[in-house]
């Protein structure tokens, strides 16, 4: 349409132009301002004149539609993209909002499971089918500790973060400015600040205020999991950096595995050596790993404790070495032997590697 509309207009303004000069043509004619032959001359000099310019006009005119065509459809497309990005944005955002609101409780219930759904079904209107299979995966990992009881199902932020990923590159898939190099280990020190405020917000970091033959007296009755968790702190006596009660059903000992060159002292790092004391209705499980949260490292560190005499059990993750897996009516004072055995092999591990003489 613009194109016909561009010849008509050249059209009308070759006639006009040629019009005008037949008619400069006649007068300088009729008042004698040419002779014949020069008249005829003229007039040729004059249409060759008027077809030159005419067909630079339209190959000028031809070429600025083309470009202003050309830009319009660049602004159209960027306008587009914007708006699906601003959809896709929103999305994520609700999506991200709902899949809060159906864990915060840890607990999932038949109405959360239908909302989850829907909700990837929303995701998938704007979403390609391999971020969905990835989005899924990670939201399996959340939900299945929750539905596990697992002592860390309140440790969101590594399968979200991930999750994060999927959406920023499906955001930005197309804009290279915006494409971001994921450092696997600034990742993983985010993953640990997350952690350290999950286990320091709610329990005190250092329980030695509370006298241990007070707490072993105040929870004999074992009412709680969290309570009978008191009683057993109360009885280990193994010196570590940190002991505290995380989430009413893990008993954590933290012992630092890294050293201070000026000082010389062991200091809180990346490497801390963890003992986990699991326990639900149904079972107590006792675990061995490292802060670094890597199979390769916990494996070293068992093969290192032991010199390779105990063989590696890992957990459902596979980052954990399972030290012992107890019946839940396990006697205390059982428990009290296998954990105290386990944190005094640690200690002396520790203790041999950086020379330290008790």
């Amino acid at each position: 349409m613009k194109k016909n509309k561009t010849l008509g207009e050249l059209g009308v303004m070759a006639i006009i132009i040629l019009a005008a000069f037949l008619t400069i043509f006649l007068m300088a004619l009729v008042f004698g301002v040419f002779t014949e032959l020069e008249a005829y001359q003229q007039l040729l000099a004059a249409m060759l004149s008027v077809a030159a310019t005419g067909a630079i006009t339209a190959v000028l005119l031809s070429y600025q539609s083309k470009q202003q065509g050309e830009l319009n459809a660049q602004q159209n497309k960027f306008e587009e993209d914007n708006k699906i990005k601003a959809e896709k944005l929103a999305i994520y955002k609700e999506f991200l909002k709902s899949l809060c609101d159906v864990v915060k409780d840890k607990k999932i219930d038949y109405d959360e499971v239908i909302l989850l759904q829907f909700q990837i079904a929303n995701l998938a209107t704007h979403t390609n089918e391999s971020s969905i299979k990835k989005i899924s995966e990670y939201v399996e990992e959340i939900v299945l500790k929750i539905k596990r009881k697992a002592p860390d199902s309140n440790e969101m932020i590594a399968p979200l973060l991930k999750i994060a990923d999927v959406f920023h590159e499906e955001l930005y898939a197309e804009d290279k400015n915006e494409i971001f190099n994921i450092n696997e280990k600034n990742r993983q020190q985010t993953i640990e600040s997350f952690k350290s405020i999950l286990t320091t917000e709610d329990y005190p970091e250092d329980n030695t205020q509370i006298e241990k033959e007070q707490r072993t007296e105040t929870y004999k009755n074992h009412t709680t999991i969290e309570e009978r968790l008191q009683y057993l702190s109360g009885r280990l006596d193994v010196p570590y950096n940190r002991q505290w009660i995380y989430n009413g059903h893990v008993l954590v000992h933290e012992f630092n595995n890294d050293k201070n060159e000026k000082t010389g002292r062991l200091i809180k790092g990346d490497n801390r050596i963890i003992v986990d004391l699991y326990m639900d209705e149904k079972q107590i499980q006792i675990t061995l790993f490292t802060r670094q949260y890597d199979e390769n490292k916990s494996r070293e560190l068992i093969n290192d404790i032991w010199q390779g005499k105990v063989e590696y059990k890992p957990n459902d993750n596979k980052i954990r070495h399972v030290y012992a897996n107890l019946p839940v009516e396990t006697s205390d004072d059982e428990i009290v032997a296998k954990m105290t055995q386990l944190l005094n092999d640690v200690k002396q591990y520790l203790d041999k590697k950086y020379h330290i003489v008790s």
